[in-house]
């Protein structure tokens, strides 16, 4: 249940602390008072998107903490699923920053916001005057009905078993899938391999392709710098540049007789003879390389583009390619050899579909057996509010393939009034009806939570008159057995609250702010006043506003002694 709400820096309002108590608490004021921040706020503290904007102007941040007690057992599973210990006190805060920053602690511990929402959906159950759009939603009428019929635990069985198929199902596609397509991978693997096959490259041959290229590229400037060079060292084969060193160096072996210095240019000589010889040899085995060369540019451009495409393909190397041969070799002839395996993944799957479907005609039953009994008590809640014509009926058709949520598809169909026909909720126009139909199935969902607190934002959206009254008496009816709050413009719901608050817009010279404050009898009464359109200081609008409250408390001391 909540105990406390803790405001801080929340647009107009500064700081506020508001104590909640059990039973039935509502909160007025001055349309444009601030009522939506107080919902604003404990919404951000249950986990809702948390805008900046929300932040009080110049401040780095805003904060809402809010105090519960009394947690019941589905708060203290979540909390144990989080590893967090079940206390009797959960203390949540969050805190937004200007920089984008979010921080979420409850208990002390950290918490995402996706945490928060699981956790705080255990606790209150916050029904808008816009909430109509969620419930008009197909997947949380299934949702609804699924929890009336306490289907979670076949619904998690369901899931578990579609689990193990879709773990069969990548098993087969790893050996192909089904007959068609086993042989339609085994073709394709095929084909890859004789491609790779054909190709035939090997390691190292994208360098021996670039350095060919090169060389043949070069070949008309290398033949002509050759020529040009064994011309000068060789241009006559009996008196080349080396002959002509060699006799040198005999001529001055004879004057080194006479002089030592002609003995040591005469080694040189010699030894550069010996090189010239070397030099020209090799001359001679470079340039028959080149004059004997049978590959074009032509050939080895194809063979590059033909690397390049298998490169796309297969790998960014041919060492990559060549190991996606090997590996589609390995993955044919698996698949060769998978027809037993995949007939026996087949028969493994129509087992779990059998027991798929038995568990989904099991949920289909619950869902039809709750339906029949959630339809007339929400007759019965709309009878109480004024609706004595209206219909209501939760639609179940079966769907043609059995699905992780069943075999249903559910719909909610309603009609208001006597000779009008049933048509889908979503197709309801009336605010008024709408709200008393909310109103009608928080009532009855209600009594199947353990939800400890649930708050109705402006619940009497269209709503006046005898309505309001009975509308009033249901929400305090409600709070009997759970806590409820709710914000409200309306007269007769304002008179039947243990608690009121008061919700105000306070402008002064430099700034101006919201505020909440207890409201007293006598100030309840004033405001009961105002709320039923008179003048709150006048006695007749007094009078009235008391008499509100009088047949309010006679109705509550009826119900009280019913008890």
């Amino acid at each position: 249940m909540l105990r406390r709400l803790i405001i801080r820096n929340i647009a107009l309002i500064e700081s506020e602390t508001i104590e909640f108590s059990q039973g039935f608490t509502v909160f007025s004021g001055e349309t444009g008072a601030g009522k939506s921040l107080v919902i604003d706020s404990l919404n951000l503290v249950l986990g809702a998107r948390g805008d900046k904007s929300l932040i009080s102007f110049g401040k780095d941040f805003a904060q809402v903490e809010a105090y519960f007690d009394l947690i019941g057992d589905s708060t203290k599973q979540v909390l144990q699923s989080f590893g967090l210990e079940d206390e009797d006190e959960i203390i949540i805060v969050r805190r937004l920053w200007q920089d984008g920053r979010n921080d979420i602690k409850v208990n002390g511990h950290s918490l995402t916001v996706k945490m928060l929402k699981t956790l705080s959906s255990t606790l209150v159950d916050v029904c808008g005057q816009f909430e109509n759009q969620t419930m008009f939603s197909q997947a949380n009428q299934l949702n609804m009905v699924d929890s009336l019929a306490n289907n979670s635990d076949l619904l998690k069985k369901l899931n578990n078993i579609f689990d193990e198929i879709k773990d069969l199902d990548e098993k087969l596609a790893e050996l192909g899938g089904d007959e068609t397509d086993r042989e339609r991978a085994l073709d394709m693997l095929s084909f890859q391999i004789a491609e790779i096959e054909d190709a035939n490259f090997f390691d190292g041959e994208e360098e021996d392709l670039k350095l060919k290229h090169k060389k043949i590229v070069g070949r008309e400037k290398v033949i002509g710098s050759l020529t040009s060079a064994l011309n000068a060292l060789d241009n006559d084969k009996d008196d080349n540049v080396a002959d002509k060193l060699k006799e040198s160096a005999i001529v001055l072996s004879n004057a080194a007789q006479t002089d030592e210095r002609f003995a040591e240019i005469e080694g040189k000589l010699s030894s550069l003879s010996y090189e010239v010889k070397d030099i020209l040899f090799q001359l001679d085995e470079i340039a028959e390389e080149y004059a004997d060369g049978d590959e074009d540019v032509d050939t080895i451009e194809k063979r590059f583009d033909l690397l390049n495409r298998f490169k796309k393909k297969y790998g960014e190397t041919i060492l990559d390619i060549n190991n996606f041969c090997k590996e589609a070799k390995e993955k044919y002839n698996l698949l060769l050899d998978s027809a037993a395996s995949v007939e026996k993944i087949n028969a493994q799957k129509q087992e779990l579909a059998k027991n798929a479907l038995a568990v989904s005609e099991e949920i289909s039953k619950r869902r039809f057996e709750i339906s029949n009994i959630f339809s007339k008590d929400i007759q019965k809640e709309l009878c109480e509010l004024g609706m004595k014509g209206a219909k209501f009926e939760v639609s179940i058709s079966r769907r043609e393939q059995n699905s992780r949520n069943g075999i249903d598809d559910v719909e909610f169909f309603f009609s208001a009034n006597s000779g009008i026909p049933l048509h889908p909720l979503s197709k309801v126009a009336s605010g008024g009806e709408l709200s008393r139909f909310m109103l009608a199935l928080k009532t009855v969902l209600g009594k199947h939570s353990d939800i400890s607190t649930m708050v109705f934002d402006e619940i009497d959206s269209g709503i006046s008159g005898v309505i309001g009254r009975i509308l009033a008496e249901k929400l305090f009816a409600i709070s009997g057995g759970c806590q409820v709050v709710c914000v409200s413009h309306l007269a007769q719901i304002a008179a039947m609250a243990d608690c009121n608050y008061l919700i105000e817009k306070i402008d002064s010279e430099d700034k101006t702010k919201t505020t909440v404050k207890t409201l007293a009898e006598s100030d309840k009464v004033k405001e009961i006043a105002r709320l039923a359109g008179g003048e709150s200081s006048t006695d007749v609008a007094l009078a009235h506003a008391a008499d509100l409250i009088k047949k309010a408390n006679e109705f509550k001391d009826c119900l009280n002694n019913m008890i």
